[in-house]
């Protein structure tokens, strides 16, 4: 039998117990560009070339967290009452 863990608290998850998924998405959000006729003049195979020549040096995990990440979490009652009410009081987004 698989035992499940809470993710927040780290408590035991019981067979019948209320538990909560929390979804949260991490993504690039780009305004949208502007091409003018100096981007359409520009050397784009050289531009791509020199870009994935700067792609190649990093780790390939980091890239993709930079354009897409996703979490799951399973919360107990108790810790969706915390996240719930800090996010309505914006403490989670306050820089600290």
């Amino acid at each position: 039998m698989y035992e499940y863990f809470f993710d927040r608290c780290g408590k035991l998850v019981h067979r019948q117990q209320n538990r909560y998924t929390m979804k949260i998405e991490l993504f690039a959000s780009k305004e949208p560009l502007e091409i003018t006729e100096e981007d359409l003049d520009q050397d784009h195979r050289r531009e791509m070339d020199r870009l994935l020549a700067e792609m190649a040096k990093q780790d390939p995990r980091k890239l993709m967290a930079e354009v897409y990440c996703c979490y799951t979490l399973d919360l107990c009652p108790s810790c969706r009452e915390t996240v719930f009410e800090r996010l309505e009081q914006g403490e989670l987004l306050r820089h600290v």
